[in-house]
């Protein structure tokens, strides 16, 4: 991808800011359109076999310590996403953040797959709902 962007055989690239700074983008970029459309967390996945195999005491212990790891996390890309804005900013690269009309139009051209997803997993819009508070 670096490749392609410097030789203007793209146009442009999708990841998080992140992921632009880390990969050195910046080089061959000069714009970030700040839709802020992806997030990236650690998942948490342990077997099942083995967690139901644990005592009640442990299995409490064990998703106590997920979801302050998980807090923990969010503090860290958010910092992280400012101190990557920051740097990239300060190394050429133009933020345009959407106005509120550009952002709704995502949302409704969203709204299908969100229907298709919410259908299939009776927990997706209670997720959907807490990671769209933050």
């Amino acid at each position: 991808m670096f490749t392609a962007l410097e030789q203007k055989v793209v146009d442009a690239q999708d990841n998080p800011i992140a992921t632009l700074r880390s990969s050195g983008w910046n080089e061959v970029q000069s714009d970030v359109l700040e839709s802020k459309h992806m997030f990236s967390p650690n998942i948490y996945i342990i077997n099942s076999k083995f967690f139901n195999g644990l005592t009640k005491e442990q299995q409490k212990i064990i998703e106590t310590a997920a979801k302050e790891a998980a807090a923990y996390e969010f503090e860290l890309l958010e910092q992280s996403y400012e101190d990557d804005k920051k740097f990239l900013q300060d190394n050429g690269i133009k933020f345009t953040t959407p106005d509120e009309r550009f952002t709704q139009e995502m949302v409704k051209a969203s709204q299908p797959v969100y229907d298709e997803v919410f259908a299939e997993n009776d927990w997706a819009k209670e997720l959907v709902g807490k990671i769209k508070a933050e």
